[in-house]
């Protein structure tokens, strides 16, 4: 299930940059980011990064098996 990149890295024993920038190399925006909106039939989960500066914390709510990120402090 690996992609070409990281069965370079992991595979091959290359030296590849797999994390350049700030967001993962295989996030695309218009794939990954939707509009969310809060549904009220299910529950709310929340989730706090303590390891990095400054904290970050985020709400989501998971519907039918997918999480949706419905903001991020």
């Amino acid at each position: 299930q690996y992609d070409d990149l990281v069965i370079q890295q992991e595979l091959e024993g290359e030296f590849v940059n797999v994390s350049s920038g700030k967001i993962y190399y295989a996030f695309d925006r218009s794939l990954h980011v939707k509009e969310c909106k809060f549904d009220g039939r299910y529950p709310l989960h929340g989730s706090v990064d303590f390891n990095v500066s400054p904290m970050t914390a985020s709400i989501g709510q998971v519907i039918n098996e997918t999480l949706y990120i419905i903001d991020e402090f």
